[in-house]
């Protein structure tokens, strides 16, 4: 869920249950922290249904960043290097699966290409080919943008991921050994791009910067104190900003809206003062001059 919709959502989720009297089921392998925001939402008492116990490892995190990133020919060869069966690259932008799939399609492994560039009919077959060839155990490569990320139930025997929030990797980890088919727990690489501009997507950027600070303390798997710090740092655009005003305001008490209507009210009867005043001032010298010739 983009971080602009958090309050928005949460409102919503609130209304259905306090005012509707809905019952809401929330399902996600990386709950975010929505009860400790500040329009947030009002969990029932004991809100998890799950007990925790012990689960086996299927997967592990590894923190294959480098300074200064990797080049696409470079992050080609660190996936072939990898790749044993199958492999899955989460990529951040569209530009980026394009480059590293045209540095991968001419290995002798077979590669495929996923994107929302490409219509939907097209990713479907893309997708129906990828599963084919893991049923079938014949080796495959997949480059891929976020897309693939929910929704598509695969199981691939590593995965490697650009780095970006820890809950997008944690969701990446998801199509790595999802069923414990490749038995003991497999490797989820994490790698940096050189030169990746993510000014156009500032969740992923800050949320990068915060996974980053993870690994560097040593935990990486704290998914709480991701979202603690990612929370903290992009307080401020939780209400879905927009035109100087926000889409919460909007929706809900209109705040910038009654502001502008009072200052447009008071605009207009400033602007009728002059008018009034000037013609008091006519009437009383058209009066003056009434009673003057009345005299005379």
């Amino acid at each position: 869920m983009p971080l602009k919709c958090v309050h928005l959502f949460n409102g919503a989720v609130n209304f259905l249950h306090r005012v509707c009297s809905n019952t809401i089921l929330l399902c996600t392998a990386t709950q975010p922290l929505l009860d400790t925001v500040e329009r947030s939402i009002r969990f029932s008492e004991n809100p998890s249904i799950v007990q925790c116990v012990s689960l086996s490892k299927r997967i592990q995190i590894v923190n294959s960043t480098r300074p200064g990133g990797y080049k696409y020919p470079e992050l080609a060869a660190f996936v072939l290097e990898k790749h044993t069966s199958s492999t899955l690259v989460i990529l951040n932008t569209k530009a980026a699966a394009k480059l590293l799939y045209e540095e991968l399609k001419s290995s002798e492994t077979p590669v495929l290409h996923l994107s929302t560039n490409m219509c939907g009919a097209h990713r479907d077959n893309v997708i129906e080919e990828l599963h084919r060839r893991l049923k079938a155990k014949e080796p495959v490569i997949c480059v891929s943008t976020q897309l693939i990320e929910a929704g598509v139930d695969i199981s691939l025997e590593c995965v490697i991921r650009d780095v970006a929030g820890l809950d997008s990797i944690y969701q990446a980890a998801g199509r790595c050994n999802r069923h414990g088919e490749f038995g003991e727990a497999k490797d989820v690489y994490v790698v940096n791009i050189a030169g990746e501009n993510l000014d156009k997507l500032p969740d992923i950027k800050e949320g990068a910067r915060i996974t980053m600070r993870l690994f560097d303390e040593g935990r990486s798997d704290d998914i709480d104190e991701y979202y603690r710090h990612y929370f903290h740092a992009r307080r401020g655009v939780m209400d879905y900003p927009m035109n100087g005003g926000t889409l919460y305001d909007l929706l809900s008490t209109n705040k910038k809206g009654k502001n502008a209507f009072i200052s447009r009210k008071n605009n207009k009867l400033q602007k009728r003062r002059p008018c009034g005043l000037r013609f008091a001032v006519q009437l009383t010298s058209f009066m003056l001059l009434i009673v003057g010739a009345l005299r005379w």
